[in-house]
Formats: structure tokens, C-alpha cells, sequence
């Protein structure tokens, strides 16, 4: 159960009550456009929890476009036991990284997070509202966290140098550095996201190329 003070300040809510998780999850994203430009909100869990269907219901109520955290959900014929949305549904709500690929073709995580990194920029800069939903953990954390854009184990004297240059001038003019450099990228993180800004900057004083490039 989740205990939430956000609803009711001794609400106890059982995962099983889906009115209220969806109400949460709206107030938490209502909170989140507010606060932070360009938020992307994010669902995802074990797998036959319902996330497909709250998503649908989300996207209804609020105007988002899905795009699909899911590795098995990428594949054309793969309809049994992976969640896909039905056609009817995908053709009520816009749905993204669905059926791109042939069973005997192979895809990595980083060619995931790449493609789409993309798709949130593009839906970002023509003012929709993307929502990421799906249970493939290694999907989810490098689109949150970037790791596998880093070519290789960062030097920890260049982690350290870019966390000093971010100390000094501040995270967020760091952040409009690197929007100066790459606005796709930073079209989807976050000003107040230390982490991918120092991340960015690891990777292109590493290469001398932006994740877009």
C-alpha cells in the first residue's frame, strides 16, 4: 500500500484502487508542469500491473502521447503476453516505439534510449505532452539516467573537473550551456538535473560530440 498526504493526510491507499492512483498520478504531474519546463512523466513497474490501461486512461483525461518503455512491445507479431495496446487503442491515443521492428532484428538499449530521446524532443518542441510508460528496467534507467551514453568508465579527475566547473558557475547556467551546445538534448533534461548535465559533460569533453550529433 502507499501511504499519501498529497490526496488525504492519513489517506492509506491499496495499489488496487485505481481512482485514487490515477488522481495521484495527475496531481503529481499537474505539480510537475508547474515547477519544471518540459517534465516528462514517467510510469512503469512490474509487468501485469496495469500500466498500459492507466496509461490509456491518463492520456484520455490529459492530452498525452505514450511512448513505450517496453522491449518486447518494440516488436511487430509479439501481441500475446507483452500488454500491447490494441490497435483501436493505439488509434484513440498516439502511441510511440510500437511495432519498429522485425522479430529477427536486434536492439540495443543505448539505440532505444537514443531514438527515443528523440521522439520526446520532437513531441516536446510541437507543444505535445509525451508520457513514457513500461516495465523494462534497463529501458527506464538509462533513458533517466543516460549511463550508456557514456562511452566508456568516465576518468574520475574529469568527473571531478566538470562537477567543479558546475560548482562554480551553477547548475542552472550550466544547464543553458549545454543548451547552447545541444538544444535536443536539453530539451528533455531537466535545469535542476545535476546529474545528466555533469553526464552530458563528461561525455563531451570525453568525445567532442553532443548526444545529438
Amino acid at each position: 500500500m502507499i501511504e499519501s498526504r498529497s490526496i488525504h493526510p492519513k489517506a492509506e491507499i491499496h495499489l488496487s484502487d485505481r481512482a485514487v492512483l490515477e488522481e495521484m498520478f495527475i496531481e503529481m504531474c499537474l505539480k510537475a508542469d508547474k515547477t519544471h519546463h518540459h517534465a516528462i512523466p514517467v510510469l512503469t513497474g512490474p509487468t501485469a500491473t496495469g500500466k498500459s490501461s492507466l496509461a490509456m486512461s491518463l492520456a484520455t483525461r490529459c492530452g498525452y502521447e505514450i511512448v513505450s518503455a517496453d522491449a518486447m512491445q518494440i516488436y511487430r507479431g509479439f501481441d500475446i503476453g507483452t500488454a500491447k495496446p490494441t490497435i483501436e487503442e493505439r488509434t484513440r491515443v498516439p502511441h510511440h516505439m510500437i511495432d519498429i521492428l522485425d522479430p529477427c532484428e536486434s536492439y540495443s538499449v543505448a539505440s532505444y534510449v537514443k531514438k527515443t530521446e528523440r521522439i520526446l524532443s520532437q513531441l516536446l518542441s510541437e507543444g505535445k505532452k509525451p508520457l513514457v510508460c513500461g516495465g523494462s528496467v534497463q529501458y527506464v534507467s538509462a533513458l533517466l539516467d543516460g549511463l550508456l551514453f557514456t562511452p566508456k568508465r568516465i576518468d574520475q579527475n574529469l568527473r571531478q573537473h566538470v562537477n567543479s566547473k558546475i560548482d562554480a558557475i551553477g547548475v542552472q547556467n550550466a544547464w543553458q550551456k549545454l543548451h547552447s551546445l545541444d538544444p535536443e538534448s536539453a530539451a528533455i533534461i531537466a535545469p535542476t538535473d545535476r546529474r545528466r548535465i555533469a553526464r552530458f559533460f563528461e561525455m563531451y569533453i570525453e568525445t567532442g560530440k553532443t548526444k545529438s550529433e
